[in-house]
């Protein structure tokens, strides 16, 4: 059986081999495109809950489960594994060998406020 780290390792070469680009968007979520299939892209969203530094993705292709967000600090396709990188890349996540992706303390800092939070 494989470990999260090594299927999240395996779907980033997979994106990398296929030639994937992930984009930071302007809402802070990422498209992911691929240089082998003309426009083709796929929207990656990511979140976490309350205390937990744990992020959850959630990609709107096909092979994403049910289009359901993933368990927290896990990736479901190479989308979201692109994804985490490029959020390590910019500084915002990190891969914790127990935990596996969660959020840097300058994300904490400059993740916006949950709108839900007070009541």
């Amino acid at each position: 059986m494989t470990s999260s780290l090594e299927s999240s390792l395996a779907a980033e070469t997979r994106a990398v081999e296929e030639g994937h680009r992930a984009f930071v968007q302007d809402d802070g979520s990422i498209r992911v495109v691929s240089d082998t299939r003309p426009g083709v892209a796929y929207h990656i969203t990511f979140d976490t809950l309350g205390g937990d530094q744990r992020i959850r993705f959630w990609c709107d292709c096909p092979a994403s489960p049910h289009h359901s967000r993933t368990q927290p600090g896990h990736v479901a396709c190479k989308h979201e594994a692109l994804a985490a990188r490029r959020l390590e890349r910019e500084g915002l996540a990190r891969w914790d060998p127990e935990a596996g992706w969660v959020i840097t303390d300058k994300a904490a800092i400059t993740r916006r406020p949950d709108p839900f939070e007070r009541l």
